[in-house]
């Protein structure tokens, strides 16, 4: 299984250091980050990654589909609903 889900950021988070990298966006004119997760049939993290607030949630699925075995079943909602992501999927025999 694989979503995501919008966490909204705190108002000092803004305040990181010059050159480091952070994950905030914004969405709907606040600060939020963007938990996306891959779990196993027991609901299990296997993978996990964060993108800014405002970020399709399709743009991460490849990243961290990448690692996981071949030959499994996928479960989605509409948001990983691409062309690209299903190619993918079906190529490593999901």
């Amino acid at each position: 299984m694989i979503d995501s889900t919008v966490v909204r950021a705190h108002q000092h988070a803004t305040c990181i250091k010059q050159g480091a990298t952070e994950e905030f966006g914004r969405s709907r004119g606040r600060l939020t980050t963007k938990i996306h997760a891959v779990v196993d049939a027991n609901g299990l993290p296997l993978r996990v990654t964060l993108t800014g607030g405002q970020q399709r949630d399709s743009l991460g699925a490849r990243v961290l589909l990448e690692g996981l075995p071949s030959g499994g079943m996928l479960l989605a909602d509409k948001a990983y609903d691409a062309a690209e992501i299903r190619t993918f999927v079906s190529s490593r025999g999901g």
